[in-house]
């Protein structure tokens, strides 16, 4: 085949990167189901999921099983979704985070088993070419073969006449019947019947006698003959005429059938709690009417709880069972009634005893504000809580003012979304500054109460996105605790997985705005967390932690609570494994803080990519792990160190990062760090002039520090403010140093480590 054809037929590739700068792209698409499939214009990101929605029940995504009518499964290859055939030929909309799609040109698949085609495109054609051939032999066939017989018995009359079509001969009878009814004086009679009684009765008039009477019985027989004819040729088109007409009179009646039982069961699903006695006028109780509206859903096994405009009281809980989805109106207030310390939405009863994910589930939570009423009430409970649950959205909520506990807590459970909700004033009334506005926890005992089993059942697949965190405004509320997080106990085999936090904004918490406690293949991306006691801190208690990325984050004024802007740590037994700090944005951190960002017992961690200014600490700390790289980072106006490596570290590097306007030293190394590089740093002004002459260094080194390649770094002082001690300093306890073109010019350097030193610049 033509090689130079197939080098201009190019594999076109339109995929994203899904980073900061080439992001993956929102993409919202309206489909026609067809034979149980649907082709998504893009493929979608596999962590992100496909949403689809466009019935009037809540459709969920599974990995394996048989399909049924709410359920479908996505290809994220190929960008097939897959649906129940009840849901052929329906129009629905996917929302995903497309990757973008790959275009291959038919002329690039070559066919190595028939060598009688060099590409597929050959082969269609020719497969073209023979259906072509076929379609031409089958359209002489059926014209050279004459109409079945019984089609133009249909258009010939009983003299042989032949008409166009089998109308034109009912049309030519329908005349023969009319023309009977008019006599030769022009006179129209009502039927045959009629004409033929008067000309009887004429001829019995004009004729008396016996030979008049025979001619009056042959022309009597001769009329009855025709009449009986004509009768007869009539009552058989009439039944023609309802043979063609009865089917699709029937057909037509079931299609409207069919129709009206669509829209009276979809009416049947929809249950309004005003039917159960709601009154939502905010004096009477509700808690029953509500819990008789739930129940009837669970009796039909599922649909669609209606809560009009209004506001209902509750003195008790309500429990929401499996394929339900509780729809509030705009407006609509839940209030705790009274002191109870209850929730006040579930998805289990007391006693209940579920295991795994195999609880209430295929849940949608629409709308409606949910008040716990802390200003009033001092035991407070959590205002919603799930367990053991698959397949759960929490859209478009305000929860507000809790006392001591949280706004939503997602426990045992998989597959949950909570999206565009806000969680709007805590109180705190002893002990309880670290309640979370959404919990993340494992079903145990004194963890979740409402029910059992408690068989340690972590979270998996877990997204917060779109919501705000924040005060309520009420007087003596403030912000929460934490935002999102965990607390608790985590053993190894019980771990939380595929944690997102995205999109979201988290204000004037009192400790930290997200805590992941145990979230293996976690992602925080995208928050603006402001005015908050502290940032993000991922750790561990009984396991190591795998896989976390935090990026993409804004972090303004934070850390009042002396906690850091970013803290990831493990512990000397249990480490953080595999973590990426990058592309943050940290502005203004408090000098309460402990730093802009702080790391320690780590295994492989990337912190790159970061600017941090107007910190009143250190910007970068790092203590005892290995294989830190710290790079690519801006570290401006800061109180005291840049980047600060201190306590057993091991195998690390940090390069390429802008440093200025510095308290202390630009970078410190100390106690007992080994195998380290620092190279391509540019250090611009450090040992502000409110240490009175202090120990600042651009580039520090001290106290047993070995392996070490300082190379291609640049440092220079700035006016009169910031005026290093040292260029360099390095102790005499510091062995096996390699110094190598680096530029010191006119600061001065004290190095007593006896370093191999090769073209620096001093």
């Amino acid at each position: 085949m033509d090689d130079f054809t197939i080098y201009n037929d190019p594999i076109l590739v339109r995929k994203r990167k899904g980073i900061s700068g080439d992001p993956y792209k929102n993409v919202t698409e309206t489909l026609w189901v067809d034979k149980g499939v649907a082709y998504l214009r893009e493929t979608p990101s596999r962590t992100e999921r496909v949403r689809v929605t466009g019935t009037s029940y809540p459709l969920y995504e599974i990995n394996d099983g048989e399909l049924t009518k709410d359920t479908y499964k996505v290809d994220y290859v190929h960008g097939e979704v897959y649906f129940h055939e009840s849901l052929n030929k329906k129009s629905l909309t996917f929302s995903y985070l497309g990757t973008g799609v790959l275009y291959f040109p038919d002329s690039r698949i070559y066919l190595t088993g028939d060598k009688n085609y060099g590409s597929a495109k050959i082969k269609f054609q020719d497969i073209d070419r023979s259906v072509l051939e076929q379609k031409n032999r089958v359209d002489n066939l059926i014209r050279s073969t004459p109409q079945p017989s019984e089609l133009v018995d249909v258009r010939t009359d009983r003299n042989g006449k032949v008409y166009s079509v089998a109308k034109d001969r009912i049309d030519a009878d329908q005349k023969k019947i009319e023309d009977v009814q008019i006599d030769l004086n022009g006179k129209e009679y009502t039927s045959p019947k009629a004409r033929v009684d008067a000309d009887q009765k004429m001829v019995e008039d004009a004729f008396m006698s016996s030979s008049r009477t025979e001619i009056l019985k042959s022309l009597d027989a001769r009329i009855i003959y025709d009449y009986n004819e004509l009768n007869q040729n009539i009552n058989t088109k009439v039944d023609n005429l309802q043979n063609t007409l009865v089917p699709q009179i029937d057909n037509l009646k079931n299609i409207i059938n069919t129709e009206i039982n669509r829209i009276e069961s979809r009416i049947k699903k929809e249950i309004n709690v005003i039917d159960f006695g709601a009154k939502g006028d905010g004096v009477n109780d509700d808690t029953e009417a509500l819990r008789a509206a739930l129940a009837e859903a669970k009796k039909r096994g599922g649909g669609t709880v209606i809560v009009p405009y209004g506001k209902y009281l509750l003195r008790g809980s309500l429990t929401i069972y499996r394929n339900t989805r509780l729809l509030s109106d705009e407006g609509v207030v839940f209030f705790r009634a009274n002191d109870y310390s209850g929730y006040m939405l579930k998805n289990g009863d007391s006693g209940d005893q579920y295991t795994e994910y195999n609880g209430n589930g295929n849940i949608i939570v629409s709308g409606g504000m949910w008040d716990g009423r802390g200003n009033l009430f001092e035991n407070g409970g959590t205002l919603i809580t799930f367990g053991h649950s698959e397949n759960v959205i929490f859209e478009n909520l305000i929860l507000k003012d809790v006392v001591n506990n949280h706004g939503i807590e997602i426990n045992s459970s998989k597959n949950v979304i909570v999206d565009n909700c806000k969680f709007l004033g805590f109180r705190n009334t002893g002990q309880r500054d670290y309640a979370e506005a959404i919990q993340i926890d494992r079903a145990s005992e004194a963890g979740f109460p409402a029910f059992g089993s408690y068989d340690l059942t972590p979270c998996r697949n877990v997204t917060i996105q779109n919501c705000f965190f924040g005060k309520s405004g009420t007087s003596g509320m403030t912000g929460w605790g934490r935002g999102v997080g965990s607390h608790g106990t985590i053993t190894a085999s019980a771990k939380h997985s595929n944690i997102n936090v995205k999109n979201n904004r988290f204000e004037d918490t009192i400790q930290w705005a997200i805590y992941p406690l145990h979230w293996d293949d976690s992602q925080i991306t995208n928050n603006k967390i402001i005015n908050c006691g502290g940032g993000v801190r991922a750790n561990v208690s009984s396991a190591s932690m795998f896989r976390i990325t935090i990026d993409s984050n804004i972090f303004l004024n934070t850390g009042e609570a002396g906690l850091s802007n970013i803290s990831v740590v493990g512990s000397a037994d249990y480490e953080m494994r595999t973590v990426s700090i990058s592309n943050n944005i940290i502005y203004g951190v408090s000098d309460k803080s402990v730093s802009g960002i702080y790391a320690a017992y780590c295994n492989g961690c990337k912190i790159q990519g970061n600017d941090i200014r107007n910190c009143g600490t250190h910007g970068i700390m790092v203590r005892r792990g290995r294989y830190y790289d710290v790079s690519n980072n801006s570290v401006i106006s800061c109180e005291d160190t840049g980047i600060y490596f201190w306590t057993d570290i091991l195998y690390s590097n940090i390069s390429n990062n802008s440093i200025g306007y510095i308290g202390l030293n630009g970078i410190h190394v100390t106690s007992n760090v080994d195998t380290l590089s620092i190279s391509g740093n540019t250090i611009s002004g450090v040992n502000k002039v409110k240490y009175d002459g202090g120990m600042g260094n651009h580039i520090r080194i001290t106290d047993n520090v070995d392996r070490v390649s300082i190379m291609g770094n640049v440092c220079r002082n700035i006016a009169h403010d910031y005026i290093a001690t040292n260029g360099l300093y390095i102790s005499s306890t510091c062995t096996n140093v390699n110094r190598t073109g680096n530029i010191f010019r006119g600061i001065g350097i004290n190095d007593n480590s006896g370093s191999l030193v090769t073209g620096d610049s001093v």
